[in-house]
């Protein structure tokens, strides 16, 4: 069996023994969107996490792995969605951008495997900016959103393989927690490596 890679990634049958495989495979992260002003930008969603045990390969064949890469925001200062990743004929999606609303332009939150976080807006026919993207069923969850319509500086977290972006809800003015963004959702823990290690966590 022979493995072409992109990035450090062998798998080695023992003895010419059929090998049998755990995998893991992420999405490369999506970015968030920048501060601009009086405003902020939402959370980038982490890349999808796929997990497999004792999966049969082929001897003789080759495995593309391709590993996906974090994306940076672009140069309007919105978030972008991340690379995917795949192995084995599974695809594991790049994390959603987070959604970005300046004096100009807006940008909504990107589906992803977990998708980016909602961000503020004031004007009531873009009211869909504050609500986070949807995650990949299977592989993440759903950024959150801000949940109120006041805070121009509310910014929600990115969606996590182990949970959703929190939701910005502080509604006092002149609290830190009214200006700050909020935390991105949870990732996975496994042990694929041997030594406990978290994954695919989303943006705060």
């Amino acid at each position: 069996m022979t493995i072409e890679r992109n990035v450090g990634m062998s798998i080695a049958a023992n003895g010419g023994a059929v090998p049998i495989v755990d995998y893991l495979i992420v999405g490369g992260g999506g970015s968030s969107s920048n501060a601009s002003g009086n405003y902020a930008g939402g959370a980038g969603g982490a890349g999808g996490l796929i997990y497999k045990t004792s999966i049969e390969l082929d001897v003789g064949t080759t495995y593309n792995v391709v590993v996906g890469t974090y994306v940076n925001m672009n140069p309007n200062g919105w978030g972008m969605s991340g690379n995917n990743s795949s192995f084995n004929g599974e695809t594991a999606i790049g994390g959603g951008g987070g959604g970005f609303k300046d004096d100009r332009t807006e940008a909504m939150p990107d589906v992803g495997g977990s998708g980016g976080g909602g961000c503020m807006t004031d004007a009531p026919e873009n009211f869909a900016l504050n609500v986070g993207a949807a995650g990949t069923t299977g592989q993440g969850n759903a950024g959150g959103s801000v949940t109120i319509l006041n805070s121009p500086r509310g910014t929600a977290g990115g969606g996590g393989a182990g949970g959703a972006g929190d939701d910005h809800t502080n509604t006092t003015y002149g609290q830190a927690a009214f200006f700050d963004g909020n935390d991105g959702g949870a990732g996975v823990n496994n042990s694929i490596t041997g030594t406990s290690v978290g994954y695919a966590g989303g943006g705060g």
